[in-house]
């Protein structure tokens, strides 16, 4: 007979919401009709009934936490505010009923029993969404602004050393705490599936599983976070803070590569990009931040009458950019025009001008020189292993070049090397490349064609930034 008390306990959350209702409609009825005795009837049945109902709410309640393993110091606070509550509706209804018990003025038990109600709801939704249910939904810089704890966690990985972090400790646990453990973890368990950590989250819910090891489409969990918004199945719940299709793309990976707890990104096929979103920001994003002087406005206007296109990254930067769009002649030589302000450069555009593999003996003492564009010139990449001493270069672009991919091993030894853009090249010669999977993700490579517009030869003015 013991499946009697599981199935009353299981109607607290119906019958909770009857004295919710009473308790609210008799505050109203008091407030607005207080000095009309026609209504004194009325307000002693509405009052009595919720004194009933709470009863019932209280017992009901018992039942359920006596039956489904909740933690007494986690209910005992809502427990003890619902027969509060329950109380100051009985001395309402009796106030309301006999002049005895008119010596606690009705004013003090309307506010008493407003408070109680308040606080027994509050405690409530604790226990079924979590602590933060009230202040989650907010925007994290205005959690920041009103002082309010925060459980969103920052991820933040090295981006010079991410690849040692353990992809299971140091990504996917941290994103399941952003957005799942609110709702499953030791208190509140949705489902019965707690995802506090890897035993839980291995170990399932309700209905089994949530994790099937190398079989993503399967696994509950990524089949739950797919889903459209709107759909009813659809986790985390559309009030709650959503995890980006990057998360999404890691979660995936990190289940169709054997779910691991102790796998290290670098043994993984994870590319950077996916992973960017957990870098710091630094104010000069992907260029270095190096206290460096200005380059004095007489030297730039001088290389910009010399047809050099010169601009700062941002205005209160030292760092620059370099095109040399408008010197089709510019060849191998022609570098040592830039040697004033070499520290300065962080981004050269070469492209489209006469330079060979030769440039590069004078390219790498431009030790901060993070992008370097290379494109429809003569490079073969003969030389290119000299700009591995270029300890920022991150980006490079071949496209259109005469570029040999049998010297494409020369970039292995490049300390940050993170993108390099190689296209229109033989899809038959591209199989025979056998790239290493750690490397695959940096190397755009295959067939791009993008139609010319007339806007494509406009060079637009620009503002020099201290002039």
């Amino acid at each position: 007979m013991d499946f009697i008390y599981d199935l009353i306990g299981r109607f607290h959350p119906l019958i909770v919401h009857l004295p919710i209702g009473f308790i609210i409609i008799g505050l109203m009825l008091d407030f607005c009709f207080r000095d009309k005795t026609e209504f004194s009837p009325v307000l002693r049945f509405v009052f009595l009934w919720a004194f009933i109902t709470s009863f019932f709410s209280i017992i009901t309640g018992y039942l359920q936490y006596e039956r489904e393993g909740f933690a007494w110091e986690n209910v005992k606070s809502h427990f003890i505010m619902g027969i509060v509550s329950m109380v100051f509706c009985l001395f309402f209804f009796l106030n309301l009923k006999y002049e005895k018990f008119k010596i606690i003025p009705k004013n003090v038990l309307f506010v008493l029993l407003a408070f109680s109600l308040l606080i027994t709801g509050h405690l409530g939704g604790t226990i079924t969404h979590g602590s933060y249910h009230l202040t989650e939904p907010l925007p994290t810089g205005l959690k920041e602004v009103l002082g309010l704890e925060s459980n969103y966690k920052l991820i933040e990985l090295d981006p010079d050393n991410y690849k040692n972090a353990n992809f299971y400790v140091d990504v996917i646990q941290p994103i399941f705490n952003q957005k799942c453990v609110s709702c499953h973890n030791d208190k509140k368990s949705k489902g019965g599936l707690n995802m506090i950590n890897f035993n839980s989250i291995m170990t399932g819910g309700e209905n089994g599983p949530v994790i099937y090891i190398n079989n993503s489409l399967e696994s509950e969990i990524y089949k739950r976070i797919t889903l459209p918004l709107l759909d009813r199945y659809h986790m985390p719940p559309k009030s709650k803070i959503q995890p980006t299709q990057d998360e999404i793309n890691l979660i995936k990976l990190w289940i169709n590569n054997s779910a691991s707890q102790n796998t290290l990104i670098k043994d993984l096929p994870i590319p950077k990009k996916l992973l960017a979103s957990f870098f710091p920001n630094k104010p000069n994003g992907i260029f270095p931040i190096n206290n460096i002087p200005f380059v004095k406005n007489e030297i730039l206007s001088e290389l910009r009458q010399k047809g050099f296109v010169v601009t700062r990254i941002f205005e209160s930067s030292p760092f620059l950019k370099v095109s040399c769009i408008n010197n089709p002649d510019f060849k191998d030589n022609s570098i040592t025009e830039l040697k004033k302000i070499e520290k300065n450069i962080v981004e050269l555009d070469l492209s489209k001008t006469q330079i060979t593999d030769n440039v590069f003996d004078h390219i790498v003492t431009f030790n901060n020189l993070t992008i370097l564009k290379l494109n429809e010139t003569n490079i073969t990449g003969l030389m290119i292993d000299k700009l591995s001493v270029l300890p920022n270069l991150k980006k490079l672009s071949l496209i259109n070049t005469s570029f040999d991919f049998n010297y494409i091993s020369k970039f292995y030894d490049f300390p940050n090397l993170n993108m390099v853009n190689i296209y229109d090249y033989e899809e038959l010669k591209l199989k025979a490349l056998n790239l290493p999977d750690s490397l695959k993700s940096i190397f755009n490579i295959g067939r791009l064609k993008l139609n010319k517009v007339k806007t494509d030869s406009i060079i637009y003015p620009f503002k020099v930034y201290g002039e």
